[in-house]
């Protein structure tokens, strides 16, 4: 047996005995599920075919490694796993595998083989590589990336696929990350392979090939995933800052939302939140819901208002947790049930791409991670009950609204995030004055898990990917209140600008901002001026009212229209201080709304 086979052998009998202990323990672990291997020490190729008629240019070397030589140019070999070695649903897929380059110019390999005129393949080629799609015997989409493959080396390759999704890593480095956007569920077999132009000879050499579904799941792994809100271990944690809201603040009162993301992540394979302390960036935590619900909690947008998890914040973790482990990045979006009579169909959809997706249920949030084979009913993980079919809270009024939707993603991670309270209406406005608050806008809930009582909302209107160009935003109010404004701008790598206001007071005349969004850099946020006519016009309304008495009204007024008359850079500052001395003055005959009212305007209006 070779020494590279003994030392893998002796890291994985290490690898397992670590994870044993640790279930011991209960911390969770997250295994790979081997599905193919091959080291060639049989000395044959009995778990391959070959796609080209070559089999002659194959061989066992006296290394113990699948080794090509082609003698002549224009010339293409490779071998693919055989039908019985190879099942057609191992789709998201890890390969390792070790590449030896002996000789010549042009090295190789290919995954998602379908037939010789359908493949992907990466090859090398002087100081780049091309990753290349072909289809129907023609590339269809291509991209190079640099790398220099030299002859007389041993590079350990390391592919991940996740639909669309392709990363290449080379001797531990990741050199490729990138989106097929012409992927049309074209998954196949992997493939070694050789290739001589008009340069040959062409040497090349593979060994130790381990292939792991991604899509499969050891009963440990899948038991370690699924988390309860009432586990002792953190039922009785402080879920966000609950306790300045209620008097039951718990993980096990609040937690589902929070526990079925966990359990996303995990599936994802995203099992290590950043570090806490940058001065310890070795110590790293395990995500479950209690450690997940403390990373939310130390950060500005971890939760809206009182207790809604703010998803978008989850894309950011992502971007974060990407950066160290080269996991995925996952994309939020609000998946909406366009049917109430056919409440499955957006998450089967979502199933197909192998996509686990969070059911907001009236008074619940539950995990679909799979469906039955008549795709009529959906498996869950839920949080709280032992409940596994979503048909048992559809059979009981309880239908999901809309679907938490997690899309792995490398591109555009950006989004606009506005959350408000139902006392205010909130409208914005694109570039070209253009309301575009329906397309984006829906509620999110939150309700104890234990005591099922009346549900709390939040209104929600978030902007994927939006352009970089000015926005409006406009409230309003039927009754005068002091409310606040939560405002997030996400760049497109997910950086966080916060633009939230408080202490606004709404109802009497509309509030009017402007953001300045960019994708790329920290966005901005400005008030729209108030015209000193219009805040004339707003305080005589408010007198004939009988919000403001009429000897107020009097002397703003005058000062009012001093300062209109009078319109002048170094004057400004003068009549503001007077109208805000006036109004200080009068503070005992206004009430608290109408002061506060009208300073918020004297401050906008010389802005």
């Amino acid at each position: 047996m070779k020494v590279i086979f003994m030392k893998k052998k002796f890291f994985s009998n290490l690898i397992i005995l670590i994870t044993m202990m640790a279930l011991a323990s209960h911390t969770p672990v997250f295994a790979k599920k081997l599905v193919f291997e091959d080291d060639f020490s049989s000395g044959t190729f009995t778990k391959w075919l070959t796609t080209r008629e070559h089999a002659d240019y194959w061989s066992i070397n006296h290394l113990g490694e699948a080794q090509a030589t082609i003698n002549r140019g224009s010339t293409i070999v490779e071998l693919v796993p055989s039908d019985d070695n190879w099942q057609s649903q191992w789709k998201n897929i890890e390969w390792d595998f070790d590449m030896i380059t002996i000789d010549g110019l042009d090295k190789n390999f290919s995954f998602n083989y379908q037939d010789v005129a359908n493949w992907y393949e990466v090859h090398f080629m002087n100081s780049q590589f091309q990753l290349a799609k072909v289809k129907d015997g023609h590339v269809l989409w291509s991209v190079f990336r640099p790398f220099s493959a030299n002859n007389h080396q041993t590079y350990h390759m390391r592919l991940i696929l996740r639909g669309a999704a392709i990363k290449l890593f080379i001797d531990d480095k990741l050199v490729a990350d990138e989106l097929d956007p012409t992927f049309d569920k074209n998954y196949g077999k992997i493939g070694i392979k050789a290739t001589a132009g008009s340069i040959y000879p062409t040497i090349l050499a593979f060994d130790n090939i381990r292939v792991y579904d991604l899509d499969q799941e050891d009963e440990a792994e899948t038991a370690d995933i699924q988390f309860k809100q009432n586990d002792a271990a953190w039922a009785e944690k402080e879920y966000d800052h609950a306790k300045k809201w209620s008097d039951q603040p718990t993980i096990k009162r609040w937690g589902c939302a929070l526990t079925s993301m966990a359990m996303v992540l995990r599936h994802y394979q995203i099992n290590k939140l950043p570090p806490m302390n940058q001065e310890t960036p070795e110590e790293r935590e395990i995500i479950n819901p209690e450690t997940l619900n403390r990373w939310l909690q130390s950060q500005i947008d971890g939760y809206l208002g009182e207790g809604f998890l703010n998803w978008i914040a989850i894309t950011r973790l992502t971007r974060l947790i990407n950066s160290l482990d080269q996991t995925v990045k996952l994309e939020y979006q609000n998946l909406k049930v366009a049917d109430s009579t056919k409440p499955y169909v957006e998450a089967i959809d979502e199933l197909k791409e192998n996509r686990w997706t969070i059911a907001d249920l009236p008074h619940h949030f539950v995990t679909v991670y799979g469906m039955n084979e008549a795709q009529n009913n959906l498996k869950i993980y839920d949080p709280f009950a032992s409940i596994d079919w979503l048909s048992q809270y559809v059979q009981n009024n309880q239908a999901p609204r809309n679907y938490k939707k997690f899309v792995p993603s490398h591109t555009d991670l950006s989004y606009l995030l506005f959350a408000f309270n139902s006392d205010i209406e909130v409208k914005i406005f694109d570039k070209d004055n253009v309301d575009i608050t329906d397309k984006f806008k829906y509620v999110e809930h939150i309700s104890d898990s234990v005591e099922d009582g009346e549900e709390k909302s939040l209104n929600v209107i978030a902007i994927p990917k939006p352009a970089s160009e000015t926005y409006k935003i406009k409230l309003t109010a039927a009754q005068p209140l002091k409310t606040g404004l939560t405002i997030f701008a996400y760049n497109q790598t997910a950086d966080l600008t916060n633009l939230s206001q408080s202490d606004l007071i709404v109802g009497i005349t509309p509030l009017e901002f402007e953001i300045n969004y960019q994708k790329e850099s920290a966005s901005s946020l400005t008030p729209i001026k108030t015209t000193l006519p219009q805040l004339s016009a707003t305080v005589d309304q408010l007198a004939q009212d009988g919000q403001l008495p009429w000897s107020v009204n009097f002397w703003l007024q005058t000062y009012l229209d001093a300062a209109a008359k009078n319109q002048d850079e170094q004057l400004d500052s003068s009549y503001q201080s007077l109208l805000d001395k006036l109004t200080d003055w009068f503070k005992s005959d206004l009430n608290d709304l109408t002061y506060q009212y009208l300073k918020q305007e004297i401050a906008k209006s010389f802005s």
